[in-house]
């Protein structure tokens, strides 16, 4: 679709100049309040096609050609237009009945080397064979420019129901996905029909298998080996990890003072994209790392030891990992908590709060805590959060995963937030 200069539009009344009728682009001149309308032809020489106005108070005529609008200040109309369709050597292909098939099977073959370039300026199907049983991953791989024109596309199975698609506002459009049987499946590619050239690349893989850490796909099935594991390579206790699904470890945080968690996630990125996350034993999810590289790592102390989970998740492709944690002496000595006086350091701003005295501060570190905190004393105090190690300054927030309950008292907050 493109908006067509040398275009010429129907325009009344003439505006304050007196120029009616011009050849787009042009510009006229009203007073506000004035209705004006305009005529776009529905077929030009060059054979384009009208395909809309945008900018309209409302359209009307054949192919909605007739634009009206209220002049309000500067008001902007566009006519737009789609060029002649352009056929390819694999039409006509434009419904599930009609989908282009080679004649075999050919997975891992670029469309373009079967006959020519294909074009989408309406729907093309095309018909794969997913076999044999086992190798029902399907990966699709359409590439093309978007700014020449949008394209989708969608996975489709034999009886027409849409499983997936990929509908992006970028270059090339791509589709992982394990269907639940071998068979007869379609490819629907689909959208700008703007007469965009494009290649299309699909394959069948073998399906993911689970791991030996099966079934762990919650924080209530995580997988714990029995003893405490850290320093441990998960693939030294029972094999590498294969993430094809969420799969959830638990850990314990067990010595006062060793509350920095280091983790470490090894993969090929290539092979499907993996994420790791961080969680308390409440669930709230404490930090994450997410890269389009290889690996992940986190490292991050936790207010309280204590039993915690690693989420090691997201593509879902069937890629293996391994995966390494510990729990390391706290970068800072202080607690993360203390009121001023008398001088005393607590675990969690709650207790800081509930110690302080009238008029008094409680301070808190930059890090995250979990769960709700509660202020019902008649007393008035200050809660400050997002200190550095010492105290010394603020560097941040410190953040509550849950709520603030207040029920008696005077509480003013700086540097928090509740999540």
């Amino acid at each position: 679709m493109q908006d067509r200069s040398g275009v010429g539009i129907s325009v009344s009344p003439n505006d304050n100049n007196g120029q009616g009728n011009g050849t787009t682009s042009f510009t006229r001149i009203y007073n506000d309040g004035t209705g004006v309308t305009l005529i776009a032809p529905t077929d030009l020489v060059a054979g384009d096609t009208f395909n809309g106005w945008t900018g309209c108070d409302s359209t009307s005529g054949p192919s909605g050609s007739t634009c009206s609008i209220t002049m309000n200040l500067n008001e902007t109309v566009t006519a737009s237009y789609v060029p002649p369709t352009t056929n390819d050597c694999y039409e006509e292909n434009n419904t599930r009945a009609t989908a282009y098939y080679p004649g075999s099977n050919w997975e891992q073959t670029w469309l373009s080397t079967l006959g020519c370039t294909p074009v989408q300026s309406d729907e093309d199907w095309y018909r794969i064979d997913v076999t044999p049983a086992g190798f029902e991953r399907i990966r699709i791989d359409l590439r093309f420019t978007h700014a020449d024109g949008d394209i989708d596309v969608c996975l489709v199975d034999s009886s027409g129901t849409l499983l997936t698609c990929s509908q992006s506002y970028t270059d090339n459009e791509y589709i992982d996905y394990i269907v639940s049987n071998p068979g007869t499946y379609y490819i629907k590619v689909y959208y700008g029909n703007a007469g965009n050239t494009y290649d299309l690349w699909w394959d069948d893989l073998l399906t993911p298998t689970e791991d030996d850490y099966e079934e762990n796909d919650t924080l209530a099935t995580a997988y714990y080996p029995g003893f405490n594991w850290e320093l441990t390579p998960l693939s030294n206790i029972s094999g590498s990890g294969i993430q094809a699904d969420e799969d959830w470890y638990k850990i314990d945080v067990d010595l006062v003072g060793y509350r920095r968690i280091i983790i470490d996630l090894q993969f090929t990125h290539a092979k499907g994209d993996i994420d790791v996350c961080l969680v308390d034993s409440i669930g709230t999810q404490l930090t994450c790392s997410r890269s389009i590289t290889d690996n992940e790592a986190i490292d991050y102390q936790v207010s309280n030891p204590g039993t915690y989970y690693i989420k090691v998740y997201y593509g879902n492709a069937g890629n293996t990992y391994d995966l390494w944690w510990d729990d390391l002496a706290s970068s800072c000595p202080n607690l993360p908590a203390r009121i001023i006086v008398p001088l005393q350091y607590f675990s969690t701003p709650q207790e800081a709060c509930d110690a302080a005295g009238e008029g008094e501060t409680a301070q808190s570190h930059d890090i995250s805590f979990s769960g709700d905190m509660v202020f019902d004393q008649n007393k008035s105090i200050t809660l400050d959060g997002g200190y550095n190690c010492d105290y010394t300054g603020v560097i941040g927030v410190t953040t509550i995963n849950g709520d603030l309950i207040i029920t008696n008292g005077t509480l003013t907050i700086d540097n928090f937030s509740f999540e």
